[in-house]
């Protein structure tokens, strides 16, 4: 789980633009994505704290990397892998907030790691829906110097220690998205995953922000899913973010199992 990913998925609160209206109204349910199976819910039910739940071929699977990585090899596999517009009927690519460095330094530091990416991409941010039927979904691909560093990567993610500083970054960073009219409430950050196959499981976070508009005495929460799947010495990440409820967990898995799946049809 990169840190300095999953704080570029937190910009929506300054584009929401949600008035009143918006608030007293549910989202509406996009249709799943074509030839999408039907799986079980692998979050916790609302309200109860997220914990990672291991499970076999949690680690990710065994990847042939014949050729030494390189970052220009890493960009062209992210490219190749990552999530299109054509993925995500309705959506439209919009404008990325910045991440101030001081935040994405921060993030890095999580855990002391040495580790770092040897190269990948981040797919655009699309959105589909208006108001408080507004979805924010991208994915990000980071190529670490070996599958040992990944299944190092993603076990701090799901450790306690990990937990906690990825709680201090991506809060702060939360607060600092806040538009003038939106009051941010509160932040919670818990364990999240999702079985992808009978024997794989992606894990990350999912941060649920409480909110509310000035003037209105109206509040909802913000959804946003950071989800990462092993494959051989990558990272494949996929963020997600909703208003009153979270993306399906359907739609997540359709999108991590397409990720998944043009990952094998490339050579690291």
């Amino acid at each position: 789980m990169r840190a300095g990913a999953t704080l570029a998925a937190l910009g929506l609160l300054a584009l929401c633009g949600c008035g009143k209206a918006d608030l007293h109204r549910a989202p509406a349910q996009h249709p799943p994505l074509p030839g999408a199976p039907g799986l079980r819910s692998a979050t916790a039910p609302q309200g109860a704290p997220h914990r990672p739940v291991p499970a076999p071929g949690a680690q990710g699977e065994a990847v042939a990397v014949p050729l030494a990585l390189t970052a220009a090899r890493a960009s062209a596999f992210a490219r190749a892998v990552s999530l299109r517009r054509v993925d995500l009927p309705g959506a439209a690519p919009s404008p990325r907030s910045r991440t101030p460095a001081s935040q994405e330094r921060e993030a890095a530091n999580c855990g002391g790691r040495a580790a770092r990416a040897v190269g990948g991409g981040r797919s655009p941010n699309f959105q589909r829906g208006v108001g408080l039927d507004r979805e924010s979904i991208s994915s990000a691909v980071d190529v670490l110097s070996s599958a040992a560093e990944v299944r190092r990567d993603l076990a701090y993610a799901a450790s306690r220690a990990g937990l906690a500083c990825y709680s201090k970054v991506l809060g702060k960073s939360l607060r600092g998205e806040t538009a003038s009219r939106v009051r941010l409430l509160g932040v919670h950050v818990g364990h999240l995953g999702l079985d992808v196959g009978p024997l794989t499981r992606a894990t990350g976070l999912q941060i649920t922000a409480r909110v509310g508009i000035a003037g209105t005495g109206v509040t909802v929460r913000l959804y946003i899913d950071a989800l990462s799947l092993a494959y051989g010495p990558a990272e494949l990440e996929l963020y997600t973010t909703s208003f009153v409820q979270p993306v399906p967990p359907r739609t997540q898995r359709a999108l991590l199992e397409l990720l998944r799946a043009r990952a094998r049809l490339e050579r690291l």
